[in-house]
């Protein structure tokens, strides 16, 4: 069965396109599978379905889903598909399976969820997650299809949940309890954010319609998955500068920016050191017309042991500091003192002013 999509961003893109409308309407010039991103999740997710649908247990890659097994029992469903009507404001069922979509109306948004288990008076959600970098339940990948699903079932409560392994390797259940009153505020926010995505979607296709750059909101956890990376306006002129084409990335151009890069890469400490030293010969600064180059002397902050600074760091904690490795900026926010691992230096760097 070919699958396609509603007109509207589905469930998996909305906290994307929330985040950062214009990505939604920039070129996609990307030519890899879209769907590479989802292989090992749906493997997983096949291969818990029919642990439990068995009775058996499994492990994958060192992680053990007996907990989530315990969840689900054998009474469950999976794989189906759910439309949220961003005018109407109801939920409904369509009726099909794995992103078939074809059957949405223009003005519903589908989710094709993980796991739905239904009680006798409330419902779990449970939306499966292979990497490390953790998610919250409270993302708009589960928000919009909880609400399509209580109203679907008429049902006023539920749990949202995220099945996900930590970093070392242990399944976590990550729950976000629904009643009527959490119903109520997530639908007025979830119009607010339709409302503003429709909005900026028009003003942006207008200003890229007048040969302009749109406004954009690079996020951390969604610009990885961006279709639109090429065209981006705040990384399109680095992909040309190696590419010499920002337009299109062929199997030849991939390879190409990857060789340059590396040379780049190899080159730029030498060519920072040499700009630097020409810079201060000529007495900390240059200018004309239009940039103001001048050497800023900045102290550092550096890990001096990061297994022990590791250490330091409240587990609970952990995932909000170090998401792959320590930030100290993370760790001051957080009001996690590592001072002890910390050694300060202070460095010149170049910086860069436009003149008015």
């Amino acid at each position: 069965m070919s699958k396609s999509l509603s007109k509207l961003p589905s469930g998996s893109r909305l906290q994307r396109v929330f985040d950062c409308p214009a990505s939604d309407v920039l070129p996609d010039y990307s030519q890899h599978d879209s769907t590479v991103h989802s292989k090992p999740g749906s493997f997983r997710h096949d291969a818990v379905e029919n642990a439990a649908i068995k009775g058996l247990s499994i492990t994958v890659d060192g992680v053990d889903y007996s907990p989530l097994l315990a969840r689900l029992g054998s009474k469950f469903e999976s794989e189906t598909c759910y439309a949220w009507n961003i005018v109407t404001q109801k939920g409904r069922s369509l009726g099909t399976k794995d992103r078939e979509y074809s059957g949405a109306d223009e003005n519903e948004s589908c989710s094709t969820i993980d796991y739905l288990i239904v009680h006798d008076d409330y419902f779990e959600l449970i939306d499966l997650k292979s990497g490390y970098i953790q998610i919250e339940p409270d993302t708009w990948q589960l928000k919009q299809p909880m609400l399509a699903i209580a109203d679907h079932l008429g049902m006023s409560k539920g749990i949202a949940i995220i099945a996900q392994p930590d970093r070392d390797k242990v399944l976590q259940l990550k729950e976000q309890h629904y009643d009527a009153m959490m119903f109520d505020i997530v639908k007025v926010d979830l119009k607010n954010n339709w409302d503003n995505y429709l909005d900026q979607t028009a003003e942006v296709s207008e200003i890229l319609r007048m040969g302009l750059q749109p406004k954009v909101n690079p996020s951390p956890g969604t610009c990885h998955f961006c279709p639109a990376q090429l065209s981006c306006p705040d990384r399109s002129e680095a992909f040309a500068m190696i590419t010499g084409d920002n337009t299109a990335m062929t199997n030849t151009t991939l390879l190409d920016a990857i060789v340059k890069l590396g040379k780049i890469e190899q080159a730029l400490p030498k060519l920072k050191k040499y700009l630097l030293a020409e810079t201060i010969a000529r007495g900390g600064e240059v200018e004309d017309d239009t940039h103001k180059i001048y050497v800023a002397n900045t102290k550092r902050r550096y890990i001096t042991d990061e297994a022990k600074a590791l250490a330091a760091i409240p587990f609970e904690q952990l995932d909000k500091i170090a998401p792959r490795r320590i930030k100290l900026s993370l760790a001051d926010k957080q009001g996690v003192d590592l001072s002890e691992f910390i050694e300060v230096k202070e460095t010149q760097s170049l910086k860069v002013k436009t003149v008015k």
